[in-house]
């Protein structure tokens, strides 16, 4: 079955970069994803409670221990049921993305910075920025 793949790419940063050229190419094959990290990003999944009921959050993320101003580096995906897209027009994906923002503002106790719209594999998603105590979350 096929699913809908919500993902958001987070990184809380400071004013200090990583060179990029220094970063690894991290491939997920079975999440369909490459992402650049600083160094070898862990992975862990947790079912998430939603009211769809239970779904599959998969976390990809990199603490920097020293020499990196930043917090952390991360990729997270959640795997939407394909049914709860299907025929759904924009309106219906803006109201569930919308709700999707709102809930992580709120659970990291954040101010939004910004929040555009943008479509990856031609499914819905956001790009957001987050500000958290002295930090960015994007």
């Amino acid at each position: 079955m096929k699913k809908l793949i919500f993902v958001f790419t987070l990184f809380i940063a400071t004013t200090i970069f990583v060179n990029a050229q220094d970063w690894i190419n991290y491939n997920s094959q079975d999440l369909a994803f490459v992402a650049n990290f600083p160094e070898e990003p862990k992975r862990t999944v947790q079912d998430v409670e939603t009211a769809l009921g239970a779904l599959k959050m998969h976390m990809i993320m990199h603490t920097p221990t020293s020499g990196d101003h930043n917090i952390v580096y991360s990729v997270i995906r959640l795997d939407y049921p394909e049914s709860q897209f299907k025929d759904a027009d924009d309106e219906y994906n803006t109201n569930v993305l919308d709700g999707a923002v709102s809930g992580a503002v709120k659970n990291i106790n954040g101010t939004l910075i910004f929040d555009n719209k943008i479509r990856l594999n031609g499914y819905p998603g956001r790009s957001i920025k987050i500000e958290v105590n002295e930090g960015l979350f994007s």
